[in-house]
């Protein structure tokens, strides 16, 4: 290639004609409505994701699971007489706090230590844990419905 009389090598330059320049800012006008609306529809989605719960939810198992807690904190929780309490209605009670407090995992070990007393003690089923037999049957049913699934 000679070097032109600067000492430079030749540059080239394009010739843009008048029909290409309409054509060209037809197609460049068109394009950024459609990225923009493909990016709003983007981030509206993913935020739709983002907030939506996908998890199925059993609110019959949760409307059940409320109610019982509440029968236990009003029958087995209490002491009417004045007496100490129980080992196993403490045990309940710190149940009760710890799901109040979110710590489903210590709510659930407290539930499985009860439920473990009740067990033990049909060696005398005269007594039972609760002091007779049908209520412990009815607050086994109760731990054993808090124990049952998801918290």
């Amino acid at each position: 290639m000679p070097l032109g009389s600067d000492g430079k090598l030749p540059e080239l330059r394009l010739k843009e004609t008048d029909a290409d320049q309409p054509a060209a800012q037809e197609s460049r006008s068109m394009n950024p409505f459609l990225l923009l609306a493909a990016v709003c529809l983007s981030l509206g989605l993913s935020v739709v994701l983002i907030l939506m719960d996908v998890a199925p939810k059993n609110t019959s198992l949760e409307q059940e699971k409320r109610e019982v807690r509440q029968k236990i904190e009003a029958e087995y929780t209490g002491n009417p007489e004045g007496k100490e309490l129980e080992r196993y209605q403490i045990y309940l009670r710190e149940a009760l706090i710890a799901y109040a407090q979110g710590d489903y995992r210590k709510e659930r070990q407290y539930y499985q230590r009860v439920l473990d007393m009740l067990r033990a003690e049909r060696l005398d089923p005269a007594r039972g844990l609760t002091g007779s037999p049908k209520r412990d049957r009815e607050l086994e049913k109760c731990l054993i419905t808090l124990l049952s699934g998801p918290p």
